[in-house]
């Protein structure tokens, strides 16, 4: 049930923000976990990346109508270690 909420939460904020590009929902890739942090224009996405220890955060979530674009990644490596934090790529 909580794979279910999570993949209509990620499905009903791709149909908000007017993308054109497909939603893949958490249960189409165990490896990825998504969740939403916050509320109002503060809220954040992130998505979890599993395979390759990155979260990937996307902020602004509830705002305006634009396609959301990664804000920055947070690379994890060993635990208790250092947490990397860069910016996304550009498309």
């Amino acid at each position: 049930m909580a794979r279910l909420k999570t993949a209509l939460m990620v499905f009903v904020v791709g149909l908000y923000t007017g993308t054109k590009e497909r939603v893949v929902s958490a249960a189409d890739n165990p490896a990825v976990t998504t969740g939403i942090v916050g509320t109002g224009i503060e809220t954040q996405l992130f998505v979890y990346d599993q395979a390759r220890n990155i979260i990937f955060i996307y902020q602004g979530v509830a705002g305006g109508g634009a396609p959301l674009r990664c804000s920055y990644m947070l690379h994890l490596h060993a635990p208790s270690g250092p947490i990397e934090r860069t910016n996304c790529r550009t498309n």
